[in-house]
């Protein structure tokens, strides 16, 4: 009897784990699932609920920690520091909506 972790394992040395997520690959519903219910997921559902609120992908978790250190004025080189991002342009390209204001001060620190 496999565990969770002994039975992914076992599937990435027989099949290699890139062979795994080939729609030919003949477990690849059960696996997505299984690599899909991570501890993480599963708590965040839990802790959701609990609260009552919807749940959220993990990946807006990040999203929204990048929107908060924004609004905050956090520099965005070090935003796209945080984030692993390679270069500042992924992060700009990503989060520009949330500096509209930096146009008007700008505009202000030349009207003074």
């Amino acid at each position: 009897m496999y565990t969770t972790l002994s039975f992914v394992l076992f599937i990435f040395q027989k099949n290699n784990l890139k062979d795994c997520f080939r729609s030919s690959f003949p477990d690849y519903g059960f696996l997505k699932w299984l690599l899909k219910n991570t501890t993480i997921q599963r708590k965040n559902k839990i802790y959701a609920t609990k609260a009552g609120l919807k749940t959220i992908r993990i990946h807006d978790f990040r999203h929204t920690h990048a929107s908060v250190l924004a609004n905050s004025n956090i520099n965005i080189q070090e935003i796209a520091r945080r984030l692993g991002h390679a270069r500042i342009e992924m992060t700009w390209n990503t989060y520009c909506h949330l500096y509209p204001k930096e146009e008007e001060k700008a505009i202000a620190v030349f009207n003074n």
